[in-house]
């Protein structure tokens, strides 16, 4: 038999990514009021730590983009977090046959992107660069995304491109 107990409330993290949002779209305090929460401020933290591997990328890139509208620091912390994991991003393109996104084997995080379900799909691998060329409007973050098309395109180990009908040798499904 299996059972499922709701837990008494949600995630703060779930509170945080909500709050962020509703609190852009609006502008009602009611939202602001959520990040003064020790667990949701807690929560922003662990979100900003894990930048490149979480959904919520956009949703630091928009605490980023308007630090003056989030708590003190909240903006910094998440500007510096995408500058570090573009940055990877861009200089992993350099190390690679195809100039892939991937982290170079020696790296740490090697592992889990290689590991990591959905670790090898061109959004994921973009995010990052996406953020910091926003942030920026720095070179260095879109030609890396220009790699990562090309990849898709074609220019890769199989010559296949990764769009179904797209080119000679496209995949099916």
């Amino acid at each position: 038999l299996i059972r499922w107990i709701e837990p008494p409330s949600p995630h703060p993290r779930r509170f945080l990514l909500a709050a962020i949002q509703l609190w852009l779209a609006t502008d009602d305090q009611v939202y602001r009021q959520v990040f003064d929460d020790p667990e949701v401020a807690a929560a922003f933290s662990d979100e900003v730590a894990h930048f490149a591997g979480r959904n919520s990328t956009f949703d630091i890139a928009a605490v980023a983009r308007h630090p003056d509208l989030f708590p003190d620091g909240w903006g910094e912390q998440a500007h510096a977090a995408i500058i570090e994991a573009a940055d990877e991003a861009a200089s992993s393109a350099e190390e690679h046959a195809y100039r892939r996104l991937h982290p170079a084997p020696s790296s740490d995080t090697y592992t889990f992107w290689v590991m990591a379900w959905g670790s090898h799909h061109g959004g994921r691998q973009a995010r990052a660069l996406l953020s910091a060329w926003a942030l920026t409007g720095d070179q260095v973050y879109r030609d890396p995304l220009n790699y990562l098309l090309d990849w898709f395109q074609g220019a890769n180990p199989q010559g296949r491109a990764y769009t179904t009908g797209l080119g000679h040798y496209s995949t099916a499904n």
